[in-house]
């Protein structure tokens, strides 16, 4: 059940509140049908407080250390947009020392930015893709979230028009997906950032 969850609620299928012990399925998730189903049955096997235990863990937003809250609220200052408006993105640079506090990438960080990103597509007006650029396991990434379900059309637009064989280290799913380059050099980095969010060009004509 905590897997279900978990994944589930990066997909949007769930509104986990680990203050109130709460887990409350999504319409996204009575739309897929197999999901459903497991759903379903999972949900019978286990009782309130186990509910209440998987929702504080998956919901880390909910206990989050004094460092974690201040590099949440710093998201939002950091927040930067394609010069037309429909990419908004997060560069968070390879030598970023609140990142490397934090521990870098891992399942709390990775939860406060799945849900920024989130925040973003559902509160900012226009926005058809959310990038987070920070370094991870010695590699430079980023995590991308997409409501018009775009991403794999733009990384092949990427790669045809401004980084030859993009996708051969970027892919995912149409709504969530991610890539990486192998360096951490900060003028590297901040080229490659500046190479992909200039190619938001993609929704000027598709959207």
């Amino acid at each position: 059940m905590f897997g279900l969850v978990d994944d589930g609620c990066k997909k949007g299928y769930f509104a986990c509140d680990g203050t109130n012990g709460t887990i409350i399925p999504a319409a996204k998730l009575m739309n897929d049908k197999n999901a459903f189903e497991v759903y379903l049955k999972l949900v019978q096997k286990i009782n309130n407080e186990q509910i209440k235990k998987i929702a504080q863990a998956v919901d880390i937003v909910s206990n989050l250390t004094e460092e974690e809250q201040e590099f949440q609220n710093s998201l939002q200052d950091r927040i930067q947009y394609s010069k037309n408006g429909k990419i908004a993105y997060v560069e968070i640079p390879p030598d970023d020392k609140e990142w490397s506090k934090l521990g870098e990438d891992n399942s709390r960080t990775s939860t406060i930015l799945n849900r920024f990103r989130q925040s973003c597509i559902k509160n900012l007006k226009d926005i058809q893709a959310v990038f987070i650029f920070y370094k991870s396991e010695g590699k430079y990434k980023f995590s991308a979230h997409s409501e018009s379900q775009t991403l794999l059309d733009l990384f092949n637009y990427i790669e045809k028009t401004k980084i030859p064989d993009f996708t051969k280290n970027a892919g995912g799913h149409k709504d969530r997906a991610g890539g990486k380059i192998f360096t951490l050099s900060p003028e590297k980095c901040h080229k490659w950032v500046e190479d992909i969010i200039s190619c938001a060009d993609f929704y000027d004509t598709v959207i």
